[in-house]
């Protein structure tokens, strides 16, 4: 029998996390997963109906570091091993106009969309080269149309240059 796979899904209780989770359960694979709201976490629970053994489901600030770290150490101790992470954790501003976006808001959207997609790739990093098998998925907010609002294009172009760095050991710093 082949050993299930171990994937990390930051943010996921929204949409997509959801829909991933239930895909990744059907093909049998071990699955952590980061929430913040405690709704949103049963609500996913009571959707994918997995036992513990299955889904490791943690409470996390996916822009605190720390907390992305000790996250990552407990699912590889949980677990055995990490083989991939998918960044999904994130929130879109939309709506505003740069102009009309304070510095406050501005940072959260940097925290919650970049700062949460680079602690999660360097905190499972060492447990994904250690993988045979290693992937790494940055999701992204909707903002088809929006290149003009806060964040829209601005947010598209750090993660994925941030992914291409992380998936090139060496490439350019």
């Amino acid at each position: 029998m082949t050993q299930s796979r171990v994937l990390v899904i930051t943010g996921a209780t929204g949409g997509l996390g959801t829909a991933l989770v239930r895909r990744l359960a059907a093909a049998d694979y071990l699955i952590a997963a980061t929430y913040l709201v405690p709704e949103e976490a049963r609500a996913l629970e009571e959707a994918v109906m997995l036992d513990e053994d299955r889904l490791f489901l943690s409470r996390v600030d996916s822009a605190d570091t720390d907390e992305v770290e000790s996250f990552m150490r407990e699912t590889a101790e949980r677990f055995g091993r990490i083989d991939a992470l998918c960044c999904l954790a994130g929130k879109w501003a939309g709506g505003r106009d740069v102009a009309d976006t304070d510095d406050v808001r501005f940072d959260r959207m940097i925290d919650s969309n970049l700062r949460s997609a680079f602690a999660a790739a360097r905190a499972a990093l060492p447990y994904l080269k250690q993988a045979e098998w290693k992937d790494l998925v940055h999701g992204e907010p909707r903002s088809e149309g929006h290149t003009d609002r806060t964040g829209g294009l601005q947010h598209r172009q750090s993660r994925s240059g941030r992914t291409r760095q992380v998936a090139r050991p060496g490439a350019e710093r």
